[in-house]
């Protein structure tokens, strides 16, 4: 799902007349995304490492799950107000 995103998000924005290249939402909206993959990435490490039985740091895995929530609540106003 997170390919066919970026494949669908790269088309959308080399769309003709679809985004204003000028204004800045679009940059605070594209460091939105690549943070979500970075954090997609890492999570994908810390299950691997789950995987082969090592102990992470409880109180990261509790306040992982805000990190992915704050990001796309930033990249849905970026793209619904476009300040």
């Amino acid at each position: 799902a997170m390919y066919a995103a970026w494949g669908f998000g790269i088309l959308l924005a080399l769309t003709p007349g679809t985004i204003s290249w000028s204004a800045p939402w679009w940059l605070v909206k594209l460091a939105a995304v690549l943070l979500l993959s970075w954090y997609h990435g890492i999570l994908s490490a810390w299950r691997r490492r789950l995987r082969d039985d090592a102990r992470p740091e409880v109180t990261i895995l509790r306040r992982s799950g805000v990190v992915p929530i704050v990001l796309m609540v930033v990249i849905v106003t970026m793209v619904l107000v476009r300040p």
